[in-house]
Order: structure tokens, then sequence, then C-alpha cells
């Protein structure tokens, strides 16, 4: 009977613990941002206006883009925002993926496309995330 106490004793521990993971390490709040580039042999204007999507325009293979977005911390708390790509662009894109923010804190997000030069003739598209979690006040610190 005493093993079988300690037993649910320590179960409920893990069950607590597991619990206060998922609360503190899930995403507050994702962020989407569809994103593309055009490769293909002429050169065009990538000028895009549009600030619901990061649009690269055309590129040429062997070639390169960098496009900015701003992004606001919604928060009263320090945050942090990780980085995140999906589609068939992810292999093209490189960025910081790890940016922290002070509360209410506008940032200014740079995201910069390569081309091989051996990168087939196409279109390539996906979606830029960015997860917003909760950060520790220390652990913030230590980052500046």
């Amino acid at each position: 009977m005493k093993k079988f106490v300690y037993f649910l004793f320590a179960l409920s521990l893990l069950i607590l613990f597991i619990s206060v993971l998922l609360i503190f390490l899930r995403d507050l709040t994702v962020v989407e941002l569809p994103v593309e580039v055009h490769v293909n042999g002429s050169l065009g204007f990538g000028f895009d206006l549009n600030d619901s999507k990061l649009n690269f325009g055309n590129l040429l293979p062997g070639s390169s883009s960098t496009r900015y977005f701003s992004i606001t911390s919604p928060y009263d708390f320090p945050t942090y925002a990780e980085i995140t790509v999906d589609g068939d662009i992810s292999s093209l894109l490189r960025f910081d993926d790890l940016t922290s923010f002070l509360p209410r804190e506008t940032r200014k997000i740079g995201i910069t496309v390569l081309i091989d030069e051996d990168a087939r003739m196409e279109d390539y598209s996906g979606v830029v995330l960015v997860h917003f979690r909760r950060v520790y006040v220390e652990e913030f610190y230590q980052d500046k």
C-alpha cells in the first residue's frame, strides 16, 4: 500500500511538471507572412509595396536579395520570436532565427534569399512563421 501511495505521488509530480512545461513553452502568438521568389532567366523589378507578403520578385540563378519586415511584440512582458519557414522556399532563405523583444518593441527583421547557380527555373513560395514565446527576464538580459 505504501509503494502505491509513493507511485501516485511521483505520478502526480510528473503530470504537474509536464503541465507547467506545456504552459510556459507554448507559442503565445504565431504570425504568418507569405513569401515568394521567381527564379528565371530575366531580371525583373523587385519592388512590391504589399506589406502582407515578402515578394523577392524575379531573380537570376546565382543572385541574392534581402527584404525587411517590421514586427511588434504585442505583449507587456519580454518575449522572443523564433522564425521558421515552411514551403519549398525554405532552403533558399537565410535569417536570424531567434530575436528577443522588450515589451511592445518593434523590430526590423531581414530575410535574404540566396539562389544557387544551378537552381531550377521556377517559382518558390512558402510561409515565414514568427513564433512569439514568453521569456524570463534573466534569460532576456543575458542575450543583450
